[in-house]
This record gives C-alpha cells, structure tokens and sequence, in this order.
C-alpha cells in the first residue's frame, strides 16, 4: 500500500508538467502552420509574429530550423513605410496624428520607417490645429522605406468682404439732397434779399421775413448736409470690409519609393 501511494503522489505531480508540455506543443503547432498560412495571404505583420514563437524555445527543435528559415524570409518580404509632414514644402512637422486604415500608426512623425502589410491602404494625418488630409497608395511587398508626404500650406489671411452699410447710402443720400436744397433755399434767399434791398422803404415786411426764410433754410440745408456726410463717412469707416484668417488649401504629395 505505501508503493501503490507513493507511485500515485509522483504521477498526480508529474501532470501538471506533462499538460505544459502538451499545451506547448499545440502552441508550436498552431504557430508553424498559421505562420504559413498567413504568410500565402500577404498578411506578414502577423505570419512574423507566429514564426517567432516557433522559432525558439520550447517548442520543439523540429519547429525551429523551417521557422526560422521563413521568418528570414518575412523580414525580407516585409514592406515599410514612412510617413513625411511638411507645412509650405520645407518646414518639417513632428507633432501630428497619423492614421493607417483608421487605425493608430503613429502620434509623432520621427522619420522612422516602419513595417506594413503589403498591399493599399490610407494614412490619414491630423496636425494640432485641427487640419486633416487623407492619401491612399500602395504599398509594394519587399520595398523598404516607402515615403507618403503630406504638404501642409500654412494658414494665410485672405479678405472677407462684408460689403458697405446700407446706412452709408442713405446718409449720402440725405447729404446730395441737403446740399441741393442748401443751393435752392441760398440762391432764391439772395434774390429776394436783393429784391429787398433794392425796394428799401416800399417793401413790405412780409417780403423781408420770406427773404430771412429763404436763407435760414438755406444755413438749415447745410448744417444738415455737413451732419449727414460726417455721419455717412463714420459708418462707412466703422464697418469697412475686414480680413479674417482663412486655412489655405493643403496639397498632398503622393511620392513614395525608395530612398
């Protein structure tokens, strides 16, 4: 009975060790045929990272060589990519968010090249100030360094016409038809003064009021034609057209290739 007890006690804690070693095994399998599989589909972002795994302890030496031979083979078909952002052609920009596909590729632009799958695909950039370009291109398989450049003009003040108060029309109006009456009123005013003065003691005094009438208006007219062109120029000055920031029109430079 003490045999029987200790031969179980030694099996009962050999069999963790065997199940690791199963599940080792499944690992290393799984990982040596789906890192060929996925190799025959171009995706070698992911057939690197199964040959990886069964290239090197524990899986078993029979994995290794072959995965390690393919994973060579991987590294050399594997495309990269670098991503260039410029403002006005010269000026490099560092701070930007960029985005392959809609995912996450890169938050700072360091010139740094780095491995994608072969085949199309859209970066799109987002500077800090909001603006945002897209580009599609196609990465060709084996090609190192591929460049996508985004040129960025940089903002420039460009005029908004807000057009002229109506306000301004109308005062001129007014200041045309006060200096029309001025010369009305002003002129009939020395004529009848004349008229008066030439009279002297027979004119009567209704003559002499229609006369000072005459040119009151007359200084009336004028007073409000100056008022007037005063008031039409202020309005004129105070909502002149003004100019506003407005972003130019980004170009996008779609020259990739080797460096």
């Amino acid at each position: 009975m003490l045999v029987a007890g200790s031969l179980l006690a030694a099996l009962l804690g050999a069999a963790p060790a065997v199940r690791a070693e199963e599940t080792s095994k499944t690992v290393c399998r799984s990982a040596y045929e789906q890192g060929q599989r996925l190799r025959r589909a171009k995706r070698l972002l992911a057939a690197r990272d199964e040959l990886v795994i069964c290239s090197r302890a524990p899986c078993p030496a029979v994995f290794q060589p072959e995965c390690l031979r393919w994973l060579g083979e991987v590294q050399s078909e594997l495309p990269t990519v670098v991503v260039d952002v410029r403002r006005d052609g010269d000026v490099e920009v560092t701070a930007a968010d960029v985005r392959m596909d809609g995912a996450a590729f890169a938050t700072r632009i360091d010139g740094r090249a780095q491995p994608v799958d072969p085949g199309e695909h859209s970066f799109t950039v987002t500077l800090p100030d909001g603006q945002t370009r897209t580009q599609k291109g196609t990465v060709v398989e084996g090609v190192k360094a591929q460049r996508f450049v985004f040129d960025f003009a940089p903002k420039v003040l460009a005029p908004v016409t807000h057009g002229v108060s109506p306000w301004t029309y109308v005062l001129g109006g007014v200041t045309v038809a006060g200096l029309g009456s001025f010369g009305y009123f002003g002129l009939t005013g020395l004529h009848q003064r004349g008229e008066v003065i030439d009279c002297t003691h027979d004119c009567s005094e209704s003559e002499v009021d229609t006369a000072r009438r005459s040119l009151l208006l007359a200084d009336v007219s004028l007073g409000v034609s100056v008022v007037a062109l005063a008031s039409a120029l202020t309005v004129y000055f105070v909502t002149r057209p003004s100019s506003a920031p407005v972003p130019a029109t980004a170009s996008v430079l779609p020259t990739f290739g080797r460096f």
